[in-house]
Formats: structure tokens, C-alpha cells, sequence
């Protein structure tokens, strides 16, 4: 009877052993990854380091102004981290909260103001660079119709500032149901109310440009089905790039990255790439056709003297559905361009890559958000990492200045500057500042030097 009583109490504890083991990659499982883990970059002249880490927030737009100040915008709210004394960045402050599923796909600074894109709508929040209280966002552009679903896609996405001071953004096609030819042909009619006016367009996804008073609307290019980034290069070439659209592989995929001229047309969705109709002589280039699945969003140009020579001249693009972040040399190729695609920084553990931008003397910042697949308005954990030099200080130091209140010699030095994000910064404030300003500038151009 005792072995019995044994044998009995040996496998009862070989029982509770065998059942802990599942309970305990249970809790593994929930239990969260340690913060920045998740990012592997290519090159080890190169290190990241964590800026932020959030459990709900999601972001995903970033920009950056001389300062040093970065700006991030995710699912609802608008931050600024201010540059640290001591270190990188003191800890984040909330400018606005938007309503629930805004996004905030795009963010640009001029002067003291910021420009920011929801997908419905593009808002000036006046002076909120440097104010941090009482900021009330003014709803510059909209007019594109509600979505049933996965709305949060489409609309309005990405901005920029263009040579000419005008603010250019990109909109996806909001009639997402069509593609598949059985229905007739695929045009949508709206009217983009922005400022004091309204201008009809007929169009699917557009770039299109307009003052930053909102009241002189320009489109730029057509045949776009959901472009997420824009980025100007260093001599205001435009660019942008295209999801795919997997449902419909044989006609729409690889995805596109484009070089954005005015008047281009791109065909969504009559055609999508000349190496699949090749005896189209309507379809346009795109700078690489062996892009395979492509779901890219945030963008941005890199030409700083910071990094290896290598990255400069380059494309930055994050693409979610490969959770990397890739670079893509620029080369030109007869009127247009052509760009390799080279890996830049992969993720694991489901981090995707969603935002991307350039400042605080030539460093890159990334937004990632932790998906485990595609989802409309995703509640999930983000992070912000920055990528800098194997070699470089904690405090990430660089030569700060303050826009607004510059000297007008400071910003025309500037333009001088090895640094692109410098030249741009410069370019954008002395464009704003017009009158006498621009007069000088148009004088000093006369007289300068080829090349500078």
C-alpha cells in the first residue's frame, strides 16, 4: 500500500509539473518586451537609441525644426519632446488631442506654426512650436467623404513645404471599392473646401498643393491610389510613393515609388506599371519595379554630412508590411530617376516602421507601432527610436538655432550648409518672411557663384 501512496504522490507531482509548463509560456507570452528591443540595422557604423515608448498612444508622424524640437503625432494627439540640457529629450508634452481615430499623418513647421493632416482634414495650430497651453487648431483643407470602413487608410496623408513656400499633401482614393473593371469607370468628383474657398476636383488619389492661408489650391499630379509619404531632395525634385493593392496582385502589385511632377498622371487603376503593359506608351517610370508587396507610409530625404556618403542623396521609406525601414539611393535616369532598394533597418516581434524624419544635425527618427496584422484604427504599443552615428555622444549634440527669431544673415548662411535639413529650414523661414527678405534673396542669387 505504501508504494502505492508512492507511485500515486510521484506522478501527481510530475502532473502539477507538466501543467505549470504550459501557465508559464503563458505568462511569458504576456508578458511585455523590453523597451527599443526590437529594431536591427544594417550598418554597424550606426546605433539606435529609444526616445519613447507608449502603451496606447500609436505614433506615427514626426518632424523636426532647427531647434531640435521633435514632433510626433499618433492616433489622436500631437506631442513635442523639447531638447534636454543634459541629454536627448525631456519628456513629452501634449499640444492637442484630436477626436478618437483622427491620425495624424503628416506634420510641417513654418515659423512658429504647425501644419497637420487627420485623415479628413489639414489643420494649422498657430504658434504651437513654442506655445504650450491654450493651442486651437484652425481646419485649413477638406472635402473628402467618410469611408464605412478602414477610413482611417484612406484620406488625407502627408505634407511638405515645396520651394515656392506653398504646402504640398498627398490624399488617397477614397472610392477604395473599385479596381476590378466591373463596374464603370473609376472617377471621383469632390470639392476641397480650404480657407475661404472651394475648388472642385475630379480625380482618384492626388498631390496637391496649396497656400498656408488655405486660399489658392493647386492639384500637382493625378492616378495615385494611396500615397502616405512626400519628400523633396535636395535640388526640390518631389517624391512619393503608392500602396499596392494586394487584393488584385496581377494588376497592382508591385507597389510604386514615383518621382511626383506637375501635371503627372500615374493611371490608378486603368494601369498601374509599364513593366506589366508594356506596350502602354501612356504609363509612366517609377524609380523601381521590383518592390514586390509593398505597403509603404511615412518618407523622407536624407543629404547631411553626418552620415557616411553612401546615405546621402538618399530616400528613406518605412514599409509596414516588411517591418523595415529602407533606403534608396537616388540616381538620375533620363527625365526621371531610379532608386535600388537597400535595407536600412528591420524589426521583429511584429514592430513596424511607420513615420520617419530627419533633423538634430543629420540624426533619423523612426515611429514604429507593434502590429500583429492590418487593422482600421489600432490601440497598440508604439515606440520612437533615434538612428545615429556607432560613435556618437549620449547627448546627441548639434548646432541649434531658432528659426523665428534667426538674423536674416543667419538663415542666408545657412543656405549654404553641407546640411540639406539646415538649407530646407532656412529656405522655408526666408520664403515666409517675404517682402524686403525675398528681394534680398532674389538680388544675392543674381550674383552667386554656380553651384552654391
Amino acid at each position: 500500500m505504501e508504494k502505492i501512496f508512492r507511485t500515486i504522490a510521484f506522478l501527481a507531482m510530475v502532473w502539477s509539473q507538466l501543467t505549470a509548463f504550459p501557465a508559464e509560456a503563458e505568462d511569458a507570452k504576456t508578458q511585455p518586451l523590453p523597451r527599443f528591443s526590437d529594431y536591427r540595422l544594417v550598418d554597424s557604423e550606426l546605433k539606435f537609441v529609444g526616445i519613447d515608448s507608449d502603451a496606447t498612444e500609436s505614433f506615427l508622424a514626426l518632424q523636426l525644426d532647427s531647434a531640435g524640437r521633435l514632433f510626433a503625432g499618433g492616433r489622436e494627439a500631437l506631442f513635442v519632446y523639447e531638447p534636454s540640457r543634459d541629454g536627448l529629450y525631456q519628456p513629452r508634452q501634449l499640444l492637442y488631442r484630436f477626436p478618437k481615430d483622427s491620425w495624424i499623418y503628416g506634420i510641417a513647421i513654418r515659423g512658429a506654426d504647425l501644419y497637420v493632416s487627420t485623415h479628413t482634414a489639414v489643420y494649422v495650430l498657430e504658434e504651437a512650436v513654442l506655445k504650450r497651453t491654450d493651442i486651437k487648431p484652425k481646419r485649413l483643407l477638406w472635402g473628402q467623404p467618410m469611408l464605412p470602413y478602414f477610413e482611417e487608410h484612406q484620406g488625407m496623408h502627408a505634407l511638405a513645404f515645396g520651394p515656392e513656400g506653398d504646402l504640398y499633401f498627398s490624399a488617397g482614393d477614397n472610392l477604395v471599392g473599385y479596381g476590378d473593371f466591373k463596374r464603370a469607370d473609376h472617377w471621383g468628383h469632390w470639392t476641397f473646401f480650404h480657407g475661404s474657398a472651394r475648388t472642385p476636383i475630379t480625380t482618384v488619389g492626388v498631390v496637391a498643393r496649396i497656400s498656408p492661408d488655405g486660399e489658392v489650391f493647386a492639384p500637382v499630379a493625378r492616378g495615385l491610389r494611396n500615397c502616405c509619404g512626400l519628400a523633396f531632395d535636395a535640388n526640390w525634385n518631389l517624391f512619393g510613393n503608392d500602396n499596392d493593392h494586394e487584393s488584385l496582385p496581377n494588376e497592382y502589385v508591385p507597389g510604386r515609388l514615383l518621382n511626383i511632377t506637375p501635371h503627372a498622371y500615374f493611371s490608378w487603376p486603368r494601369g498601374w506599371l509599364v513593366e506589366k503593359q508594356p506596350w502602354r506608351a501612356d504609363l509612366l517610370d517609377t524609380l523601381n519595379p521590383d518592390l514586390g508587396r509593398y505597403v509603404p507610409t511615412g518618407q523622407a530625404y536624407y543629404n547631411d554630412p553626418f552620415f557616411p556618403e553612401r546615405f546621402r542623396d538618399n530616400l528613406l521609406v518605412a514599409e509596414w508590411s516588411k517591418s523595415a525601414l529602407y533606403r534608396y539611393p537616388l540616381n538620375p535616369s533620363g527625365a526621371g530617376f531610379k532608386a535600388a532598394q537597400v535595407p536600412f533597418l528591420s524589426c521583429v516581434n511584429n514592430m513596424r516602421p511607420v513615420g520617419v524624419a530627419v533633423g538634430r544635425g543629420g540624426r533619423i527618427f523612426v515611429s514604429s507601432l507593434v502590429m500583429a496584422g492590418n487593422e482600421a484604427s489600432p490601440v497598440s504599443r508604439s515606440e520612437i527610436v533615434m538612428i545615429t552615428r556607432a560613435d556618437d555622444a549620449p547627448n546627441a549634440p548639434f548646432a541649434a538655432f531658432e528659426e523665428t527669431t534667426a538674423p536674416e544673415e543667419k538663415l542666408f548662411a545657412e543656405l549654404e550648409s553641407a546640411s540639406w535639413h539646415r538649407r530646407y529650414r532656412a529656405h522655408i523661414e526666408l520664403l515666409r518672411r517675404g517682402g524686403s527678405v525675398c528681394r534680398e534673396a532674389a538680388s544675392r542669387l543674381a550674383t552667386a557663384p554656380a553651384g552654391s
